[in-house]
């Protein structure tokens, strides 16, 4: 994948401290600086992050904003991806019927 400009404001909340991998982030995003917020990796807790906090991480402008799955349609930044499609975008304000839903697998044989 290969952005159209380099993310100017990008954030990463995690529920839990398995959200987002970090190999995966540095896999698909490289050096990308992002505000970090939320269950931390590595933490050990059993309480779940507060709300208050998310609504104030979530109230910043970015550009790009990593979130887990169930919060992805709370997302205010210009791009939010899922946990569960790192590779896919969404952008809010429009509608999913607009697109086709594809596919693809590759195998080697």
């Amino acid at each position: 994948m290969i952005p159209l400009r380099f993310p100017r404001a990008a954030g990463l909340w995690r529920d839990t401290s398995l959200d987002f991998p970090v190999e995966d982030i540095e896999l698909l995003y490289g050096a990308l600086p992002l505000e970090a917020a939320g269950a931390m990796p590595g933490q050990r807790s059993r309480k779940a992050p507060d709300e208050d906090a998310w609504a104030a991480f979530n109230a910043v402008p970015r550009d790009l904003l990593l979130t887990p799955a169930a919060r992805a349609g709370q997302g205010r930044a210009a791009v939010t991806v899922s946990g569960d499609c790192l590779g896919l975008w969404r952008w809010s304000g429009l509608h999913p019927d607009l697109f086709i839903q594809e596919r693809q697998i590759f195998v080697s044989s």
